[in-house]
């Protein structure tokens, strides 16, 4: 069975990294993480670009993550 849903992309060194796809059953989800990696913060090299885009997949091969609640992001503070 398939159904739609959203794929997070991630690009390092110019090429998609397929291993590192991750699909999300909302947009918003997949946004706000596409948004995360991108940003650099403390201890974190971002990724050189991450996006998402719909989808096709088979319900029997992958599982698509289904957040109820996304978490604001945590401004760092410096000590």
């Amino acid at each position: 069975m398939k159904t739609l849903a959203f794929a997070l992309i991630v690009v390092s060194g110019g090429q998609v990294q397929d291993d590192r796809t991750t699909y999300y059953a909302k947009l918003d989800a997949c946004r706000w993480y596409a948004q995360m990696i991108n940003r650099k913060q403390k201890y974190f090299r971002p990724v050189e670009k991450s996006y998402c885009e719909s989808a096709w997949i088979d319900l029997d091969k992958i599982s698509p993550i289904n957040l109820k609640v996304i978490p604001k992001p945590v401004e760092e503070t410096e000590e």
